[in-house]
Formats: structure tokens, sequence, C-alpha cells
């Protein structure tokens, strides 16, 4: 019956406890943990000194009593204090687990928040239009001054993250001086430019907050100009006050930033050509600078 009695005991065996308690405070036995991990003959409750009244004494011993010759169970209040002691290593191994519990599900959340939209957007951009010198067959060119646009979007990304997007936008252009024959003369009046076009563009998934996206379009330009005669050393640049509708087509490379869940900032940097040539003057071209925002639908 006795020998039943002590095999209960193995109840409250180290081997009980969870894996961070099996070090440090909980080495109180008179066998230390290793022995208890070997021999089950041995095993005694976690906490329990041999003066405690739970001690169950191993085959072939007898239990012991304090110093005075005090039965062990005036040692209780010490044992609990000696629990309590113990109870903030508990707790910070705890937290320490649930810590690690957190740093291993965040990652999982930011990047379920970094991944793409998949849908319709519409977008409002600004743009900063660059013209370069426009060449005349004969010598000379004409300089235009930098000049501004706006422009708003409606797009569509699929999952296989191509993207089809349309673009009305407005910009203008004023003429700044023409060169010849060694100077210059300058130049009055500006141009308008209506545009209309489409692209289809690649956003790169990165897994984060930016989607670089490269690809290009094409559409149509109307510039209705304002342009006076001039002269400079003797070589005459004609008058323009007329307008027309031509080609164009660009090549555009940016990268969104996602600011929240449906919205975006993007800049982005297009060079754009126009088919446009006129009295003896050749096609234009120019480079935008372009920042704007995307919302998602």
């Amino acid at each position: 019956m006795r020998a039943g009695k002590e095999r209960s005991t193995k109840a409250f065996s180290i081997r009980a406890l969870p894996r961070f308690a099996q070090a440090g405070p909980w080495q109180c036995c008179e066998n230390t943990m290793a022995e208890l991990a070997v021999t089950e003959r041995r095993h005694t409750p976690f906490f329990c000194p041999e003066s405690s009244p739970i001690y169950a004494a191993p085959p072939g011993r007898t239990r012991r009593h304090n110093r005075a010759g005090a039965p062990a169970s005036s040692n209780l209040v010490q044992e609990f204090k000696h629990m309590i002691r113990l109870a903030p290593t508990a707790t910070l191994a705890a937290v320490a687990a649930a810590l690690l519990a957190t740093t291993a599900i965040a990652p999982s959340s930011r990047a379920q928040d970094n991944k793409l939209n998949y849908g319709s957007y519409a977008g409002i951009t600004g743009g900063y239009l660059m013209p370069q010198d426009t060449d005349r067959s004969g010598g000379g060119y004409l300089e235009r001054d930098h000049g501004a646009g706006i422009s708003a979007q409606y797009g569509h990304r699929f999952r296989n993250n191509l993207r089809l997007e349309g673009d009305l936008g407005y910009g203008n252009i004023d003429n700044e001086r023409y060169h010849a024959n060694g100077g210059s003369a300058g130049v009055g009046g500006d141009t308008d430019q209506y545009s209309l076009t489409g692209a289809a563009y690649y956003d790169v998934a990165t897994g984060t907050p930016l989607t670089p996206y490269f690809g290009g379009g094409a559409g149509i330009v109307h510039q209705r100009h304002d342009r006076p005669a001039v002269t400079s050393n003797g070589s005459t640049l004609g008058g323009n006050d007329g307008s027309a509708t031509d080609f164009t087509a660009f090549g555009e490379a940016g990268v969104a930033y996602k600011l929240s869940d449906g919205l975006e900032i993007v800049p982005s940097y297009r060079y754009q050509w126009i088919n446009d040539g006129a009295q003896g003057l050749d096609d234009s071209t120019q480079h935008v600078a372009r920042v704007g925002f995307r919302s998602w639908f």
C-alpha cells in the first residue's frame, strides 16, 4: 500500500512542468533535476524540500524534521514565500513567450497590408513639363520654357499585375526664344495641350509599401498654338496661331507608395513624343516629372 502511495507522487513529477520551468529556481530538491530526469525512482515534487508535509520520501528513506525537531509542516509559510519569489521568473517567461508569438504574427500581418490592390482605381496627377529644343531644318531651333500640366486617370489592375489606364490631361508651355545664325530673339505666346491617351503598365510586387512599375502608352494630343513670327540674324520663323490634333506616344516608369489600404502616392517620369512637325520644325519631345494620388475602389 505504501509503495502505491510513493508511486502516486509521480503526478507532481518535474516531467509535468513546462520546458522553461525545468531549470534555475526550481532546483530545490535534494536530488538534482538531472537525476530526477534520469531515475524515476527519485521523482519528488518540483518545489517541495524534504521538510514539506507533502514530500514523499523514496523507498528506504524516512522523512526528516527541521533543526528544532518540529514537524516539517511548520515551514509551509517559508515554502509559500519561496514560491512567491519564483513567480516573477515564471511571469517573465510567459511574457517572453507572448512576445515571441507576437513577433511571429506581426510580419504576417504587415505582409497582408502590403499586398497589391486589385481592381479599379481613379487618380489625379500633376506634371512638370520640360520640352526639349525643337530643331529647324536648315539651321536654328526653337527654345520653349518649362510648363505645367494636370491629368485624371482611371485604370484597372489584373491578377497578373498588368495594369491598364486611361488618361485625360491638360498642359501649357510658353515659347522662349528662337536661335539662328549665331543669335537669338525672344518669342512670345504659348501652346495649350489637351491629351487623351491609354497605357499598359506592369507592377512589380515587392511585399513592401513600394510598388515599382514601367510601361508605355499612346493616344492623341490636340495643341492650340499662339506663336508670332520672329526673326533672328536674318532667319525668320513664321508664326502659328492655329491648332492641330496629332498622334503621341510615351514611355513611363515610376513607383507607387501605399499610404493606406486604398490610397497611394505615385511619383513617376515620362518621356513623350508628339508627331507635330510643321514649318520646318521637327517633332516635339518632352520630359515630364509627375506626382499623383491613386484611390482604389
